[in-house]
């Protein structure tokens, strides 16, 4: 008898693996049905040289004792990554410790700094050029490193993340085409060989997250077109 009900359990096992085997290959499979639509849909991404080459901070694998997965920290009331599309978040944010390092994530000159009285804090404007109507923002940076018209590249650092209550920090990193007037998923605009390596820390950094706050549903990743993103661009609705 028990070695019917062994048995019995092993095929369920290994028919719910195949099935979830099916399904991963489907996901893998719309997704990238997903990925192919967006060069026609968005050509102006393909036509520019303007690319993404990191994260803004340091994302590591998780450690549960420190509620820790390299510069992010987890929290039960604050989110330790919210994706491109979020409930129409237009960015990457992430909740780091306050002594965190931020670095530039990509090449180009610093266009704007925005300080903001209300967070006391900066946004950074980076473009490709000066007159470029592609950049990156990063938003909530304090210590800057950088002045008005620098040269940067990317992996350079820029400051630290804004500070909050017990030692924590927020820091954001958002795509702008100020002629078009999208917002872009990050990862659209990433330079392809390091897109893998860093899509693969947003996947797991969400894993982790939903392991540790056991909150499964916290990310629905089977709508999203890359890692973290559930929309390729967000039209804008305020001023540049």
């Amino acid at each position: 008898m028990r070695l019917k009900s062994a048995l019995g359990c092993a095929i369920v096992l290994a028919i719910a693996i195949a099935l979830l085997a099916c399904v991963t290959d489907q996901m893998r499979e719309e997704i990238e049905t997903k990925r192919e639509s967006l060069h026609e849909s968005h050509p102006e991404i393909q036509a520019t040289d303007f690319r993404i080459v990191n994260l803004l901070v340091e994302i590591g694998p998780l450690d549960k004792r420190r509620a820790t997965a390299g510069d992010l920290r987890f929290s039960e009331d604050h989110y330790t990554f919210r994706g491109f599309g979020d409930l129409g978040n237009p960015n990457f944010e992430f909740l780091v410790h306050k002594d965190a390092t931020v670095v530039s994530p990509c090449n180009g000159v610093v266009t704007r700094l925005i300080y903001q009285e209300d967070t006391d804090d900066y946004e950074i404007f980076i473009r490709p050029t000066m007159w470029s109507p592609w950049r990156a923002s990063i938003d909530h940076v304090v210590d800057l490193t950088i002045q008005l018209g620098d040269q940067v590249v990317g992996g350079q650092e820029i400051g630290r993340p804004q500070p909050l209550p017990r030692g924590l920090g927020r820091v954001e990193l958002q795509i702008n085409n100020d002629d078009l007037r999208y917002y872009y998923a990050p990862f659209a605009l990433f330079e392809e060989t390091l897109r893998s390596q860093f899509e693969s820390q947003i996947w797991q950094l969400m894993s982790d997250i939903e392991t540790f706050t056991r909150d499964f549903g916290r990310y629905s990743e089977w709508r999203m077109i890359f890692g973290g993103c559930y929309d390729i661009v967000i039209p804008e609705t305020g001023p540049v």
